[in-house]
């Protein structure tokens, strides 16, 4: 590997650090100071922050409640991660959690990379690593850092890697169909034991990447039955059980937190409990809820309208011609797009975090595509522009698309729900003029094949 290219891999990386740095809601830098401070003895340490920030950092306590969740007051929804932890410990270092939620987000952009360069030829890194890394610059990049301990983003790593494995063992999973399902379906039903919802948000990469094995069918009723047993509320007295079982410990100060029950789908409330509460948010101000849903939408159209250029412009205008492996791949792209977010529909209206998990969608649509593309023996070649006018435009419009995303901010706002207000229209627009410019180009593409069948 050339020089080049090694320095090539460090940019995604840096933009990961960076957003955790300066995307965070929760003023990262600010909690980096204070913990240096607090291991030098300094009074400042934490002052002027929330009480909170004294005892998880950088990482919101919304989401180390979660982690601290076990089976502590017996069989709960979410509580497969503080079980693991627990069997390990009693107490977790909070400090190393908050390591490992940068660890995660850093493994879960390499293996996005990972996965783009083998969709493409092998030559494509230098540039994958400028798209990987002005991708985490945009929106995405900063709702993951505005979450970072987030479970989900543990699943997500899950599914990453298992799409990274079975990307390079297609030819195994296709010999071994069993053994293959057998381990798809593992990693759905731990998904739906760390978070109940996976069942609805991965169920697309579940249905696609399964081979409708014996094992496959049975994976998926052994997560139905998981999800429903999860479904209604907790009583509360399970709480001192859980609590006791596992305490989370900020070593710089000797403070500790334990879990604790409360308001929200995460900690005990039923799931039509909350599809209730949620319907009454709508019709008390439905325009709000609508234009914030628009802005969502909006940000996410940008998104995959950047990624459909890019797979493009790895094509050469003969590419375009006939109905070979390039329009099944499309067709798959769009189908796998409407079956992910037609699933995650009821999912998506008893929550409110929408760019969040749509931001997970989207990492699971790279996945498949890569997936599939290797079922597909797709050798898809990398930006070039002796290759004809389409691939340099796709290309370009790509990078232009993504360039227009990363200006949105300031990094104080949280983009969780929705885009701020003054750049929903912006995205909205950007969106459909991507939309209409990826179409025109694929049917320039289409008549110039055509006219090269003619012509030769």
């Amino acid at each position: 590997m050339s020089h080049y290219r090694r320095l090539s891999l460090v940019l995604p990386g840096l933009a990961v650090l960076w957003q955790f740095l300066v995307g965070n809601w929760l003023n990262s830098p600010r909690c980096v100071v204070d913990a240096w401070r607090m291991a030098h003895g300094s009074a400042l340490a934490f002052a002027g922050t929330p009480y909170w920030a004294k005892f998880s950092l950088c990482v919101d306590p919304y989401w180390v409640n979660q982690w601290l969740k076990n089976y502590g007051a017996g069989f709960v929804k979410r509580g497969l991660i503080g079980s693991v932890l627990g069997f390990f410990d009693d107490s977790v270092d909070l400090l190393l959690l908050n390591l490992a939620s940068l660890v995660i987000q850093a493994l879960i952009i390499y293996l996005l990379l990972f996965l783009v360069c083998r969709l493409f030829q092998p030559s494509i890194l230098p540039l994958a690593s400028i798209w990987i890394a002005c991708f985490w610059l945009t929106p995405f990049g900063k709702v993951m850092a505005e979450t970072a301990g987030d479970p989900l983003q543990l699943i997500l790593l899950m599914w990453l890697s298992l799409g990274a494995w079975l990307a390079r063992v297609h030819q195994w999973c296709a010999a071994n169909r069993v053994a293959a399902d057998l381990v798809v379906g593992f990693v759905f039903c731990v998904s739906v034991l760390v978070y109940e919802g996976s069942f609805l948000l991965f169920f697309a990469p579940f249905l696609l990447l399964g081979r409708r094995t014996t094992a496959w069918w049975l994976s998926g009723a052994v997560a139905v039955a998981l999800t429903v047993a999860m479904s209604g509320s907790e009583p509360l007295e399970m709480e001192p059980h859980i609590s006791r079982a596992l305490v989370g410990v900020n070593p710089l100060n000797g403070l500790e937190m334990a879990y604790r029950a409360g308001g929200g789908i995460a900690s005990q409330v039923s799931f039509m409990d909350n599809f209730w509460m949620e319907l009454e948010r709508y019709a008390q101000s439905p325009w709000t809820v609508l234009s914030e849903l628009r802005g969502a939408l909006a940000v996410f159209g940008v998104w995959f309208v950047a990624f459909a250029s890019l797979v493009l412009s790895g094509l050469s205008v003969a590419d375009f011609g006939g109905s070979g492996r390039v329009w099944i791949f499309i067709r798959r792209l769009v189908a796998w797009l409407v079956i992910a977010l037609i699933m995650a529909l009821p999912f998506l209206f008893v929550t409110h975090d929408w760019v969040r998990y749509l931001a997970i969608l989207l990492g699971e649509l790279m996945m498949l595509c890569s997936v599939e593309g290797s079922r597909l023996g797709l050798s898809i070649h990398s930006l070039n522009a002796s290759k004809g006018v389409p691939s340099t435009w796709f290309g370009l419009l790509s990078f232009a698309l993504l360039s227009a995303s990363i200006t949105v901010g300031p990094a104080s706002i949280d983009v969780r729900t929705s885009l701020p207000p003054e750049a929903r229209m912006p995205y909205t627009i950007l969106f459909v003029a991507g939309s209409v410019l990826v179409f025109m180009l694929s049917v320039i593409s289409r008549r110039q094949a055509i006219h090269c069948d003619h012509s030769s």
